[in-house]
Order: structure tokens, then sequence, then C-alpha cells
């Protein structure tokens, strides 16, 4: 494993360049030798736009699920939702 690479706002996040030294199948290839960062590289933006979708369906869930407890529960007399702090 390689030092991690310098990143810009992304600290936390420990990216370094691995080396494996393994022998593969012709058949169990998914990329011609050599090849394989450009084709991790070719699926990376596929992968970030799911991951950004299943991010957001689940931040609209608990949003959904957050106002109807507010409309529901009431506090001190009225709806949590009519308390402006909390809207």
């Amino acid at each position: 494993v390689q030092p991690p690479y310098r990143k810009v706002g992304a600290g936390p996040l420990d990216t370094a360049a691995v080396h494996i030294d393994t022998w593969v199948p012709a058949d169990h290839l998914v990329a011609r030798p050599g090849t394989g960062l450009a084709a991790i590289s070719w699926a990376r933006p596929h992968e970030r736009m799911s991951i950004a979708g299943q991010v957001a369906s689940s931040c609209q869930r608990v949003l959904g699920v957050t106002h109807a407890r507010m409309v529901q529960r009431r506090q001190f007399g009225a709806r949590l939702f009519e308390h402006q702090a909390l809207r």
C-alpha cells in the first residue's frame, strides 16, 4: 500500500494506491492486464451517482418522518410544527 493521496477537502478518506501481485485466470479478467485503474476510473462516476441517489432518497424519507412527527406531536399546548424555532 502506497502512502495516502493528499486531497483537498477529503482528509478523513484515506485513499491510496494498492499493488496486488496475484494470478487471475484469463476468463475471469474484467479488463486487459495493466488497465485496471482505467476500468475503475470509468466506473467511479456511476458508483458516486448511485450512492448520491441512495443518500438523497434516505434524506427525503427522514424529512418526511420528521415532518409527520412534528405535525402530530403536541408540546406546551401546540403542535411542534407551530413552534417557529423548529420550522
